[in-house]
């Protein structure tokens, strides 16, 4: 008999169907990229602009300190790199962001989320036209965070579904949270 871990069910084992818990259709256009992104947009614009401002710091500082009097050269650089690297780690964010923000919209992405207790089926179509269905038991996934608006679902580091909360009711939320094993409603 082949090893299998605790959550790899074998074709003779039988799985309980159930009721479905919950269904939900959710479309992944510019806006709703906007809406999952928002921290990290946030955060790219805090440190373009932090960056930003050390950059300008130290060119002020070169300027009352020509002779070198006020500040030692190491000081100088440290203050010029970490200007340098917040600048850059920024831009590469935010210019990121934006990026599959504009994708988004052009893949034209619908997920449609079937929720039982143990685990969710995933539909997903793109443009229109459906691209696979997947059977994910929560216990799988790399991680589950309840994040504003959003339940963020994560099968991998890389790939996340984003599951609205927008238009359920407090019982349903409370019934993904059961499901999902998450303590609270604020992570």
């Amino acid at each position: 008999m082949s090893e299998r871990t605790e959550n790899q069910i074998t074709e003779a084992e039988e799985i309980p169907q159930g009721c479905p818990l919950l269904r939900i259709s959710y479309r992944i256009d510019a806006r709703a990229q906007r809406d999952i992104s928002k921290r990290a947009r946030i955060g790219s614009l805090t440190a373009l602009f932090a960056g930003i401002l050390i950059l300008i710091a130290f060119i002020v500082l070169s300027v009352l300190d020509e002779e070198g009097v006020l500040l030692d050269t190491a000081f100088h650089v440290a203050i010029l790199l970490l200007g340098a690297f917040l600048f850059g780690v920024g831009l590469i964010f935010y210019l990121s962001i934006r990026k599959n923000i504009k994708n988004a919209e052009m893949l034209d992405a619908l997920n449609h989320y079937v929720f039982y207790e143990n685990y969710m089926e995933i539909e997903s179509d793109r443009r229109g036209e459906n691209i696979g269905k997947v059977k994910v038991y929560y216990p799988d996934f790399v991680k589950i965070r309840e994040k504003g608006k959003f339940f963020m679902l994560y099968p991998t580091a890389a790939t996340v579904y984003p599951v609205p909360k927008e238009g359920l009711s407090e019982d349903e939320i409370t019934a993904l949270r059961r499901a999902f094993r998450l303590k609270t409603g604020k992570k």
